[in-house]
């Protein structure tokens, strides 16, 4: 396979900050986020041979990180520079719950079905059980 301009993802114009892959019905699908609050699912299109991109502006934060929560439906968990953290359910295009912390998130990272951390800023961490947010 050779890299040429099809497989570029040019859709953003601001820093991305994460970006995370998911399989959901047979489809792998990339979601990227960026600092301007915008967030992408990719998925390849064969009739182009290319990918095709489609925005959700669902937010108003500066997007830090993101982790995927994949069960029966998927969520997708982003935390924010401000400490905002927002569970979008991507099923249903919609924000499912929403948080402030006191920090600067810099990091999450789940267990898929215990745990959520939180690294901030400052160096601290926080761990939160997923049933809180779920």
């Amino acid at each position: 396979m050779s890299i040429d301009k099809k497989h570029e993802l040019t859709c953003h114009q601001s820093e991305i900050t994460s970006i995370k892959w998911v399989t959901k019905d047979n489809d792998d699908i990339l979601f990227s986020v960026d600092i301007n609050s915008l967030l992408y699912y990719h998925s390849y299109d064969n009739n182009i041979k290319g990918w095709s991109s489609k925005c959700i502006k669902l937010f108003s934060i500066p997007i830090q990180c993101m982790e995927i929560i994949q069960g029966e439906e998927l969520y997708i968990l982003v935390g924010g520079k401000d400490g905002s953290v927002i569970l979008l359910n991507f099923s249903k295009k919609e924000v499912h719950k929403s948080y402030k912390l006191p920090y600067e998130i810099s990091d999450i990272k789940t267990d898929l079905d215990k745990y959520a951390a939180f690294r901030f800023g400052n160096g601290q961490a926080m761990v939160i059980p997923l049933t809180t947010l779920l």
